[in-house]
């Protein structure tokens, strides 16, 4: 499969780079979903905003090489944990010196989002350190809730009180929560926001776990990217994953028809699943919530 760069300058295009949880795979029996982990691409507003840097995120590097360096990116995280890092010492960008990339992400009890962030590239675990990439590093650390602004002509990305600091029409904002429904310290969900058109990235977070607010924060979104990593059968199984902080395919379908949502895309996927497997997942969240896909590697949506 050929994945050709998004270029377009106008409306919200989102691609999908790696669309399984946990840990990466590869073979034959996920070729038509691929095996890559978390990494989303939205591009809205001359601004590249990558979602989660998993292994998908090697690919999304290579293909910027080849199409052409944008002078600046944002990377947004949901959390930390491996399976949405570990591309991160593997993207191309970071090793460019013409390049500034602008990081968010959350704080956690060992520490400040930049320094947790910095773990994920140093000895031993890896040869070089963060800091000492050629490419130009901003860090912003997130609270509980907020807003990331893009203004036409700034500079640089600000964090904005949206009630004291209203954001001019044509801005490009994401505005995060942080959401408990996943072990340890939770999971930021993000709602990009330009021109009218929403994107909601949800990864995980166990639905029924969810007090509402998921649901109120993705309301009346054009889509709504939602975890949906178990079948029912293994989250109510004879060894549950009720309480592992993922969702099933059926409750990434309620929460997609209670806040009346455009589309469904399910996605951080299984390592266990195949193809088949997915499919029947698909299925299954249409009978709850008929605008449903099932996120497959290369995936291009236009809003």
């Amino acid at each position: 499969m050929t994945l050709a760069q998004t270029t377009s300058s106008t409306g919200l295009t989102v691609r999908f780079w790696g669309v399984r949880g946990s840990y990466p795979i590869s073979g034959p029996q996920i070729a038509r979903y691929g095996g890559d982990t978390t990494c989303v691409e939205v591009r809205a507003a001359g601004q590249l905003l990558v979602l989660d840097a998993g292994t998908g995120i090697i690919a999304l590097g290579r293909e910027l090489l080849v199409g052409g360096l944008p002078s600046s990116l944002s990377l947004l995280f949901s959390h930390l944990h491996q399976d949405h890092v570990i591309g991160l010492p593997f993207f191309a960008p970071l090793y460019q010196p013409e390049v500034t990339c602008y990081f968010f992400g959350p704080n956690g009890p060992q520490g400040p989002f930049r320094d947790l962030l910095r773990h994920v590239m140093a000895p031993p675990y890896f040869p070089l350190r963060l800091d000492d990439l050629p490419s130009k590093q901003c860090f912003y650390s997130l609270d509980q809730t907020g807003a990331i602004c893009w203004r036409p002509g700034a500079g640089m990305p600000e964090l904005v009180d949206l009630q004291r600091q209203p954001p001019p029409a044509d801005a490009l904002l994401a505005r995060y929560f942080r959401s408990l429904a996943h072990p340890q310290d939770g999971a930021l969900v993000y709602r990009i926001e330009w021109q009218r058109r929403s994107v909601v990235f949800a990864t995980d977070i166990e639905s029924d776990a969810d007090d509402g607010a998921l649901v109120r924060f993705a309301y009346k979104a054009d889509i709504l990217i939602h975890d949906a990593q178990y079948s029912e059968a293994d989250y109510r199984g004879a060894i549950p994953k009720r309480g592992y902080g993922h969702s099933t395919a059926q409750m990434a379908a309620r929460t997609a028809a209670s806040a009346e949502v455009g589309e469904l895309l399910i996605f951080h996927h299984d390592p266990t699943y195949d193809d088949a497997q997915v499919e029947a997942m698909e299925r299954e969240a249409r009978r709850n919530f008929p605008h449903t896909r099932a996120a497959f590697a290369g995936l291009t949506i236009h809003l």
